[in-house]
């Protein structure tokens, strides 16, 4: 069984093992804990206890956690409670089998508390986000593995600065992300997630339709996710992740370490590490496979996407485009694409290498030093980009990093357009101790270049060519046709996975070759797995001969197969099934069906390139065929929406400006779809003070497909140079597409800025020291320009002055001041009584300010025997924003003196509250002599009015000292009545299947899902679980349904070939409402296999 296999079927059966959960619902988004609301905190610790906690009530085994709807939680400090000792994390730590499902929302460190420090000991502001571990258990027995799943949240600014997970931190326990974005999260090692065996205890790790952007770790390992645990990510994204500071960093998104790993329709772009794996760094054992994957603009010193050492990996259907192995610290980088060393197996099938670079040490594509094999692949535009002897713009086979007599085994690929600077090893470098196998390949030089002095294979090294060769130079020895031009078209979408470099019918690579490679196995498809051979020529000979290189021409048109949405299935037909072989030729004038099958809880949403299509959107005919074309079908998710493209772009920026203009455009950020987006973010970056008002608000919760968010940009010219904006977006969803989430505009300067110099001081004169009350106080203010050059727009401000006094200025502000010349500001007041007096006069003008600390003077007139002050304030301490009728409404007030002298006759005063209100205040609402600082404390206590009218309270501090500061002393609050959600009780039944049947019986049977009410459901939906996957499922309501009837139901007919193992299927409803009775919201049902062969994981995947 392959790696994706076993490790996708270990995802399938850890999603089928879920129990009934008692549901939690997250009713606050504070960050701590207390209170009469339900906070994330005192969730996980009653899902962790089975007791309440805080406004929670008890969670009851394997419990689901509901977040508020695209609500953002803070979390401002380190969690104290149901933790370990010496950890590190803002909330409790999950031992037990929880489920939190984010529905749109934000989990985040608060990102003003403090820089991460990724040291140790940090701040108590630092803190990862989450533990994930097993529950302990008594010394000498055996622990098992719990299962944490996290859907549709994103994970923010998290700081593990005690070591590894920025954001979680898994040891030992199942954990599953599905529709999660970690950005911004730091770590030493594992900036996003550290996912390790601990205590013995091997759990797993499994990602799907999730994102990690901007994740950095300081030390060796890993910006996405470091690992030894079996890893599945599918349909995923690592953008932006890495360390490119640390020299010995490994793996900018991933360190898999002796591990397995299944990879698939993932992206990884722009990531990095200082040395090794600017993507994955795969090390010390274990089998990992990525299918399906792209791989872009990725930096590293050794493996620029990815390095590999001491596993055996498997690459296929996987593109590597402008990746770099890049010199540093005398290391003159390797392998723009993959570094393979250390006695590493490799296997590469159907995979494209496009413009990847490497340094001085060579293999701009690939630097192999282990065991290299590479079937139906393209090689294209790759470069040693520093003069070096150890070259190979496409492969090095050098015996270095740890690796002995390295061998690269090709067949069927072609290679066009590699070179290196100093024109040798163009395509192939092969030292001394190498072993280059190359059959039935193509070697040339870029489409339309004349080969001049460039030779294509160098080194000391073995090169033994089997079957047909094609080279435009002679230097590859051995080849059938060397000195010849190949006859190819320009690099493109041909169909299949990847593209592809397509055959000219003139080309002579055209059947060609054998059909097998050096070691004698037949080759029965080319890289898009259109089948080989195609025979144009039928030379007569009795032989089936294929074409050189990765292409297969075909005489008749190939019509491919081109598969997206947020859904998946297969494409059957003849001569196809994609899966995995998407192309086939067809004679001219064929009539060609397509059928669709989709895979568990998906459908299929449209079709495009047919001549019809069947009413239920199953089969599409492609009519009189005749010209090479793709049909393509989109699979829709029939559960949460999945995916969402969003796009920036800035507009309306002049091209060029003086210094000091003001520069004024738009940001727009447009999701694309197909989904509502959620979270969206829409910011820029490029100047010190950039003003920014966006409509709606950025971030905004949700933002449906079509919609954007439009920023209006203000900023000003710098005073030197070009001024460069750059505008970038993020969601919590899946970005299909991300190509499209950043955009630059460079505004250039148009005329060298003049630096006006002069020297403002300010100063205060005529000033008493002190004075008593009521007397007058005169004073004057004067700014001076001291030059050398005029200042222009100078002004003098006095702050300090008593409400209603305004200084009379000579000349009038702003004035032009030549140097040497000032402003007189004349002012004059009666001393207050409310205490010392403290005027500042402060001067600034247009123009570079040598001298800074003379722009302001500051002077204090004491008050001769002040009278007493008693600043009285009002604070609401704890409360609540809402509340239902009948619900009891707690408020917290403090009535305080904020000095400084002792209060006389304090009071507490209550105006609003409802009949029936219980108002205590400690020591009393009303204090004969309350010090400065001190405070009156009152608790009130009430029921929610069932008239549904809102509630407005107001307090008032009062006593008979003076009030020095007037304004603070009265506050109010009000809190809404919330409406009551509806009561149901929501039923799935599995109704009418056999109990038994054998392989290939049909079988039918119906799913039901009930609201017994009192009320009506909102949102229902009614979810098959477990079925086959040529499952066909008719239900008699579009889904979800948006509101359900006390009395009604849902029901879902559904058949399906009973298939050579048992099948356990199910159903779950889900809906908005307050559940009358927990547990029955999903059922399931066991149908028996009889006469079954040996029994094989049902893993659902392709």
């Amino acid at each position: 069984m392959s790696t994706t296999t076993r490790l996708l079927s270990l995802f399938v059966l850890l999603l089928a093992c879920t129990t009934h959960a008692a549901n939690l619902n997250v009713t606050t988004t504070r960050g701590d804990r207390g209170g009469p609301e339900c906070s994330l905190r005192d969730a996980l610790t009653a899902a962790n206890t089975d007791a309440p906690s805080g406004g929670c009530p008890a969670g009851t085994g394997a419990d689901t956690i509901y977040l508020p709807t695209g609500s953002t939680i803070t979390l401002d400090g380190r969690e104290t409670q149901d933790i370990g000792a010496g950890d590190v994390v803002g909330t409790p730590v999950l031992s037990t089998d929880i489920t939190i499902e984010g529905q749109g929302s934000v989990i985040q460190r608060n990102p003003t508390s403090s820089t991460c420090t990724a040291t140790v000991p940090g701040p108590d502001s630092d803190f990862r986000l989450f533990i994930v571990r097993p529950p302990a258990v008594p010394l000498g027995q055996l622990g098992s593995s719990n299962t944490v799943t996290l859907r549709g949240l994103s994970l923010l600014w998290g700081c593990a600065d005690d070591g590894n997970g920025g954001a979680i931190l898994n040891e030992g326990a199942h954990l599953q992300l599905d529709q999660v974005s970690l950005q911004y999260n730091q770590a030493r090692d594992g900036a996003a997630i550290s996912s390790m065996t601990d205590a013995g205890l091997t759990g797993s790790l499994t990602v799907t339709h999730s994102s990690f952007l901007d994740n950095r770790f300081s030390s060796v390992f890993a910006g996405g996710i470091v690992t030894d645990q079996p890893t599945t990510i599918l349909d995923s994204s690592f953008v932006r992740n890495g360390n490119d500071v640390s020299p010995g960093a490994l793996g900018g998104a991933l360190a898999l370490l002796a591990t397995d790993a299944a990879i698939v329709r993932t992206r990884f772009d722009d990531n990095n590490a200082g040395s090794a794996g600017g993507a994955i760094y795969a090390t010390n054992g274990g089998s990992i496979s990525v299918t399906e994957c792209d791989f872009n603009h990725n930096l590293a010193t050794a493996g620029g996407a990815i390095r590999a050492s001491l596993v055996a990996l498997e690459i296929i259907d996987t593109t590597f485009a402008s990746n770099q192995g890049t010199p540093a610290l005398g290391i003159g980088g390797v392998g723009g694409a993959l570094a393979a060393d250390d006695n590493a197996v490799v296997t590469i099938r159907r995979s494209l290498f496009n413009g990847n670079s490497a340094g001085s040490g060579g293999g701009g594509a690939i630097f192999n030093a282990a065991n290299t094999t590479i079937y139906n692949s393209s090689f294209v535009g790759n470069k040693v980009i520093e003069n070096s002897a150890t070259t190979g713009g496409a492969i090095a086979t050098i015996d270095t990093l740890g690796g002995s007599s390295p061998r690269t085994d090709i067949s069927h690929s072609t290679f066009v357009g590699n070179g290196a600077v100093s024109h040798d090893g163009m395509s192939f470098y092969t030292s001394v101790s190498g072993d280059l196998k190359i059959a039935n390949s193509i070697v040339s030089d870029a489409i339309g270049a004349a080969p001049s002095g460039y030779d294509h294979c160098a080194g000391s090294g073995s090169l033994i060519a089997f079957g047909g060769n094609l080279s435009s130079d002679a230097s590859c020895s051995g080849f059938t046709l060397p000195n010849t031009p190949a006859s190819l078209l320009a690099l493109a979408d041909n169909g299949g996975k990847t593209q592809t470099i397509a055959l000219r019918a003139d080309s002579v690579a055209i059947d060609a070759a054998t059909c097998r490679n050096s070691s004698g196995l037949s080759i029965t498809a080319d890289q898009r797995y259109l089948s080989r051979p195609q025979d144009i020529l039928n030379r007569g000979d009795g032989l089936a001969d294929c074409d050189l290189g990765a292409f297969e021409f075909s005489s008749n048109p190939t019509l491919s197969v081109s598969k997206s949405g947020s859904g998946g299935g297969r494409v059957t037909a003849t001569g196809i099934d994609c899966g995995v072989d998407c192309v086939e030729s067809y004679t001219p004038s064929s009539n060609i069906v397509l059928t669709a099958i989709p895979n568990g809880e998906s459908s299929v949403a449209s079709w495009g390139g047919c001549s019809s299509v069947s009413s239920d959107q199953l089969t599409c005919t492609v009519e009189d065929f005749s010209f090479a074309s793709t049909v393509y079908v989109v699979f829709e998710s029939t559960t949460e929406p999945s995916s969402a493209d969003i796009q920036v772009s800035l507009t309306g920026f002049p091209l060029n400006a003086d210094a000091g203009n003001t520069i004024s455009g738009t940001e727009t950020c447009i999701n694309t779809g197909p989904d509502e987006a959620l979270w969206v973010h829409c910011d820029i970056s490029g100047a010190a003070d950039i003003d920014t008002v966006c409509v709606p608000d950025s971030p905004a919760a949700t933002l449906a497909s079509g919609a954007s968010i439009v920023c209006s940009i203000d900023t000003d010219m710098p005073a030197v140079g070009d001024l460069e904006l750059t505008a970038s977006t993020s969601q919590a969803l899946a970005d299909p597409e991300h190509d499209n989430d950043t955009d630059v505009v460079t505004i250039l300067q148009t005329t060298p800025p003049v630096v006006i110099e002069n020297d403002m001081q300010a100063g205060l004169f005529g000033l008493p020291i002190n004075a008593n009350v009521g007397a007058l106080i005169s004073g004057q203010a004067r700014c001076r320009n001291n030059g050398p050059d005029a200042a222009e727009q100078a002004v003098c401000l006095i702050t300090g002055l008593p409400a209603g006094v305004a200084p009379t200025c000579t000349p009038s502000l702003p004035a032009n001041l030549a140097a040497s010349t000032m402003v007189t500001c004349d002012f004059s007041f009666p001393m207050p009584g409310s205490g010392n007096t403290t005027l500042t006069a402060s001067t600034s003008a247009n123009g570079h300010d040598a001298i800074i600390n003379n722009n302001g003077a500051t002077q204090t007139i004491s008050l001769n025997n002040p009278p007493a002050m008693a600043d009285m304030e009002v604070r609401f301490v704890e409360g609540t924003a809402s509340a239902r009728p009948g619900d009891t409404v707690h408020l917290h007030v403090l009535c305080g003196n904020q000095g400084p002298n002792v209060a006389s006759n304090a009071t507490c005063q209550f105006v609003g509250p409802p009949p029936g209100t219980n108002i205590v205040c400690l020591p009393g609402d009303t204090v004969a002599s309350l010090a400065a600082n001190a405070s009156i404390s009152c608790d009130l206590d009430f029921v929610m009015p069932t008239s549904g009218n809102d509630i407005s309270i107001s307090v008032t501090a009062t006593s008979t000292t003076a009030d020095p500061a007037l304004g603070n002393e009265t506050a109010q609050v009000l809190i809404a009545s919330s409406p009551l959600p509806p009561e149901v009780e929501l039923q799935a039944e599995v109704r009418d299947f056999p109990s038994f049947a054998e392989p290939g019986d049909t079988i039918a049977g119906t799913l039901h899902c009930v609201n017994n009410g009192p009320d009506a459901a909102v949102s229902v939906n009614c979810t098959p679980l477990g079925l086959p996957a040529d499952s066909i499922v008719h239900c008699d309501q579009n889904l979800p349904v948006s509101s359900l009837a006390a009395g009604s139901r849902i029901v879902c007919a559904v058949s399906f070939s009973m298939p050579t193992h048992d099948v356990v299927l199910g159903v779950r409803v889900q809906g908005s409402g307050v559940e009358q009775i927990l547990g029955n919201e999903r059922d399931q049902f066991t149908i028996t296999g009889l006469n079954l062969p040996t029994a094989l994981f049902a893993n659902g995947f392709e």
